[in-house]
């Protein structure tokens, strides 16, 4: 499928999209396969030109490519024609896999062609070649002994069945072991393979020749297939930046035309892959001249540039903020009235102005913090206390707050609408009547948040599907033992940060991998704007001191739980008192508010909105 040509001075994006879909079917002869056959559809292309300060153009053409490794099967049914640009499926047939069977994957044919312009035919330039993994589900499932028992023992692979035996595994019991790769991305420029200076996030990728089949037979090994491990990669590849591209012609010859070819193979094992099952891969390759920027360096350009149009609100915690996170990320603070990073989730793509539902929709963005893969997810908390319609009335709820005794009995700091304040559930941390602070166990989050809120309230008829944009986050669930710290020493200890300043103390559990959650101590103490702290010294119990509370957006002025846990005990977690300073009680017998916490993905783009409560930004939902 032609597209037309693109606007000058626009860059191309071309989305390469493997989805993979890995089903178990058969045991064969005593073993377990893993079998895949490649379903495709329409192919396409697309070009764009790029005009130079002179007569000289430049023109990026890319063209979907079907690959198709090839084993012992000479019947080639694989090799089916893409009828769709964007997408590969790879789903399992018994047929196509095996002893004798391919490895099947898709890739893309670009070119970047330089013409030459001027009277003496002579031209130079230069553009950028990524592959940006966006999604990546795929893990390794087999791991081989890097010096093999001799004779074989039958220990010489590991291989993982499940996410949860691989998960229970020791760093020690993988001792002597190399993942053996499962995802490969080759690369050739013309004739040339590409195996070497392609990165990932700053890192070089590892280049291996790859395995087709048993390791430890000879004829089973696939020396055509070798490439850039990326089993487990996500994020920006960078296969050449700043590549340069020149004439020196003639008349008859005035053009210069580089060929790229880049694909991503799945390879079939001869061992069980079933971790893998329903697992996929999203990625876009991008042949252009710009330089790329992702969306989460755009977004975040966006939010400095709106919280600096008055007076920064968004700081970044580097090792010069005096008293910072000195994690890397950027956190708003200051006052209610002044920070604005207010977002609508009402599911209203298309609406504007002020959020719907009476502001139950209404979240505000506690930062940006980067993840595992170096890219920058914003994190979110619910504007106000959540209702026992969206949490439920199951699980750790007590009552209303509003009859809670003793801790309704002054709502005078209460900063949101009445409305909502007659609906707001009193929860406890946990209902476990052994008063237990371990969130793994914990009703609160089982039951309330990670069921009833995510699965029932955020996709009810009120909203538009967002779980897409929720990531699965693993929590750390350290704590202090201590509310008389400042919010650097908290957030060491919290994220289990063993530094000289602040060391850490024991804790009962580690971390939680889930979607929803609650804020942090750190979170609550980065809110403040460092000034009204003197640079974040101020201890967080006497966060109720020095108009504290009213330099700190996330203020609301009710008792709230928190994620930080009391480390001295077994059965004590950190709340926000009503006044605005930080204390701890008993997990099983106070009930308060609760404000959802989570990571949005680092791939979200902002519609709409300028933050502010009655413009609050809108989301890109596709």
């Amino acid at each position: 499928m032609n597209m037309e040509n693109e606007k000058k001075n626009k860059r191309k994006a071309l989305i390469l999209t493997i989805i993979a879909v890995l089903t178990l079917l058969a045991l064969v002869g005593g073993a377990t396969y893993a079998y895949f056959q490649a379903q495709a559809g329409e192919g396409g292309q697309a070009n764009v030109n790029v005009t130079t300060g002179t007569t000289d153009s430049l023109t990026f053409s890319v063209l979907d490519k079907d690959v198709t490794r090839e084993g012992n099967d000479d019947s080639k049914e694989n090799i089916i024609d893409d009828n769709n640009a964007n997408e590969i499926v790879i789903s399992a047939k018994e047929s196509n896999f095996g002893k004798t069977g391919t490895s099947l994957g898709d890739g893309v044919t670009g070119s970047a062609i330089l013409i030459a312009g001027s009277d003496d035919y002579k031209a130079e330039d230069k553009y950028n070649v990524y592959l940006n993994i966006t999604k990546n589900e795929l893990q390794y499932s087999s791991y081989k002994k890097d010096t093999p028992d001799e004779p074989d023992t039958g220990k010489n692979v590991l291989t993982y069945t499940t996410t949860e035996a691989k998960s229970k595994a020791t760093e020690e019991a993988l001792t002597g072991y190399s993942p053996i790769p499962e995802l490969y991305l080759t690369i050739k420029k013309g004739e040339t393979e590409i195996k070497e200076g392609v990165t990932i996030n700053g890192v070089a990728l590892n280049y291996t020749p790859g395995l087709f089949g048993d390791p430890d037979v000879e004829d089973k090994t696939d020396k055509t297939l070798g490439g850039f491990d990326i089993t487990e990669a996500k994020g920006l590849i960078k296969i050449r930046t700043n590549e340069p591209i020149t004439v020196n012609g003639n008349a008859d010859n005035h053009t210069t035309t580089d060929e790229w070819e880049i694909m991503i193979t799945f390879k079939n094992l001869e061992y069980d892959q079933n971790i893998n099952t329903g697992k996929s891969l999203t990625g876009e390759v991008l042949i252009q001249k710009e330089e790329y920027v992702s969306q989460d360096i755009k977004t975040l350009n966006k939010l400095l540039a709106d919280s600096n149009k008055e007076e920064t609100t968004l700081y970044y915690h580097d090792n010069n903020l005096t008293g910072g996170a000195q994690d890397g990320s950027y956190r708003y603070a200051g006052s209610f009235e002044k920070v604005k990073n207010f977002v609508c989730l009402d599911g209203g793509e298309t609406s504007e102005g002020t959020c719907a539902n009476n502001d139950s929709d209404l979240y505000r963005i506690i930062g940006l913090f980067k993840n595992n893969n170096g890219q920058y997810e914003m994190k979110l908390i619910k504007y106000d206390y959540a209702t026992s319609e969206q949490l439920g009335d199951k699980g750790a709820y007590k009552s209303l707050y509003n009859v809670t005794y003793p801790y309704s009995s002054d709502d005078s700091n209460y900063k949101g609408p009445e409305e909502i304040y007659n609906t707001i559930g009193g929860y406890y941390w946990t209902s476990d009547s052994n008063e237990v602070n371990e969130w793994a166990g914990s009703e609160l989050s089982k039951i309330n948040l990670n069921e009833y809120y995510l699965n029932t309230y955020l996709k009810g008829e009120k909203h538009i599907d967002i779980d897409n944009l929720i990531e699965t986050h693993t929590w750390s669930l350290n704590g202090h033992d201590s509310y008389e710290v400042t919010p650097k020493v908290m957030y060491d200890n919290e994220m289990d940060r063993a530094v000289a300043s602040s060391p850490s103390v024991p804790t009962l559990t580690k971390e939680k991998e889930n979607k929803i959650g609650l804020i942090y101590i750190s979170d609550y103490g980065y809110a403040t704007s460092p000034s009204s702290t003197s640079d974040y010294t101020t201890i967080v119990h006497e966060y109720d001191k020095n108009n504290i509370p009213d330099n700190n957006w996330m203020y609301m002025g009710l008792f709230e739980w928190t994620f930080s846990r009391n480390s001295a005990t077994n059965n004590h977690a950190f709340y926000v008192y009503n006044t605005g300073l930080v204390d701890g009680g008993r997990v099983y017998y106070n009930a308060f508010g609760v404000r959802p916490s989570f990571y949005i993905t680092s791939s979200v783009k902002i519609k709409s909105g300028d933050g502010s409560k009655g413009s609050p930004y809108r989301l890109q939902l596709n």
